[in-house]
């Protein structure tokens, strides 16, 4: 093999490296800076609650009894898992929009079907129950590095950072299943 040919052979190699390589950024879904959830986001709102409302396939209310937490059946108030509650209010205050989807208002409800939440979604309320936000889930398509959302008043559907295995209503996730209090 003359030097001339390896040359060739060796610009062609970089030529089509260096093609691919533009085509696949160019192409990639990049998260769009700057963007924010609207109304600043639920960091705020998530510090301020008193009350978490989790809907999925059943609705689970925990509610803020002074420095714990509380899930109410029936009418009966359970120890709630603090750590959990305040994990989940801290995934929350930092959910992370990954790119606008859409825009348009009715996209929403093209892909969860016409139904008005979606998969799941999450309340968080003062003490006298009145709303301070809400953010309502649904899966994304497969192999995407989210899932969707929209938060309660804004027409926008997002694609923020997953965290589906959060949006648990069984009460055994929630609970402090301890059988001896700490002393």
């Amino acid at each position: 093999m003359t030097f001339e040919r390896k040359a060739v052979i060796l610009c062609a190699s970089a030529m089509i490296l260096l093609s691919t390589y533009i085509l696949g950024t160019a192409l990639s879904v990049r998260r769009e800076p700057g963007i924010e959830l609207p109304g600043g986001g639920l960091s705020r709102a998530a510090a301020d609650s008193r009350k978490i409302m989790i809907g999925g396939d059943r609705d689970l209310l925990l509610e803020r009894e002074g420095d714990g937490w509380i899930i109410r059946i029936e009418g009966v108030a359970y120890p709630a898992a603090a750590v959990r509650v305040s994990g989940f209010l801290d995934t929350l205050g930092s959910l992370e929009v990954r790119r606008i989807v859409s825009r348009d208002p009715g996209y929403w409800n093209l892909i969860t079907g016409g139904t008005a939440g979606g998969a799941a979604s999450v309340v968080l309320m003062d003490d006298r129950g009145d709303v301070l936000s809400g953010i309502d889930f649904t899966a994304a398509e497969p192999g995407s590095l989210g899932i969707y959302a929209r938060v309660r008043g804004y027409p926008h559907t997002l694609q923020v950072t997953d965290i589906s295995s959060s949006l648990r209503t069984d009460i055994s996730y929630w609970g402090d299943l301890r059988v001896l209090p700490e002393v």
